[in-house]
């Protein structure tokens, strides 16, 4: 049985909204596994698409704190198995609270020996809480491991970083597609 694996059928600009017809089609394609052109292409396929969300969430719901000096974020942390010539993004948010309205945060994402790969800096404007998102985008093949660490730069006081069971912090890593 000879067919031809059509990639075609699928739109690279859709892919969530690919037809079953076109699934059909491609499962009808490589019904004969032991085709070399089938996998071939069965494997670009895969390898050219986002596989999603690498590792579990770390998330948390308490406050935590204080922070003056740069210090971890306990359970702020993720851990994944990098593949080669992957993008991976890792993003997130945490809530902070500040004594005083001066001076700044300092959010930073490091490896477990602290190596910084990436800093979120801002102005504290109020000692409300407000809201920090990151987005950092990386590669890395083997074993990874991110973590988020704080600190307040110049100023007064010391910050709190909070979340709570509906709106809890999290930092999450998902393989986003080929580098």
């Amino acid at each position: 049985m000879t067919t031809n694996f059509d990639l075609g059928l699928i739109d690279g600009n859709t892919w969530g909204a690919v037809s079953v017809d076109a699934i059909e089609a491609i499962i009808n394609s490589i019904k004969d596994l032991t085709n070399a052109d089938h996998l071939a292409a069965l494997a670009a396929l895969l390898v050219s698409r986002p596989l999603g969300k690498v590792a579990p969430t770390g998330t948390v719901v308490a406050a935590l704190g204080p922070f003056t000096v740069q210090a971890d974020i306990v359970g702020m942390s993720v851990a994944w198995a990098g593949i080669a010539g992957r993008l991976y993004r890792i993003s997130g948010k945490i809530e902070i609270t500040a004594t005083n309205a001066d001076g700044a945060y300092v959010l930073s994402l490091a490896d477990a020996n602290n190596v910084q790969y990436d800093r979120f800096t801002g102005p504290i404007v109020s000692t409300g809480g407000f809201t920090v998102p990151f987005i950092h985008v990386t590669t890395g093949a083997g074993a990874q491991f991110r973590k988020l660490r704080l600190s307040k730069a110049g100023g007064n006081g010391s910050l709190t970083m909070g979340g709570a069971n509906n709106v809890p912090a999290y930092i999450t890593v998902e393989d986003i597609g080929p580098a």
